[in-house]
C-alpha cells in the first residue's frame, strides 16, 4: 500500500493531476480498511 503513494504526484494530464491523487488516497484508505476487517474476521 505504501508503495503506491510514490505515484500520487506523477500524473501528467490535467485530469490525472486533478483527480489522480484523490483516487490514490481513496484506494489506500479503502485497502487499509478492508485489510483491517479481513484480519478481524480471520484472526491473527
Amino acid at each position: 500500500m505504501e508503495g503506491i503513494r510514490t505515484i500520487k504526484e506523477t500524473f501528467r494530464t490535467e485530469t490525472g493531476r486533478k483527480f489522480g491523487p484523490e483516487f490514490i488516497d481513496f484506494g489506500i484508505e479503502s485497502g487499509n480498511e478492508l485489510y483491517s476487517k479481513l484480519e478481524t474476521m480471520i484472526g491473527d
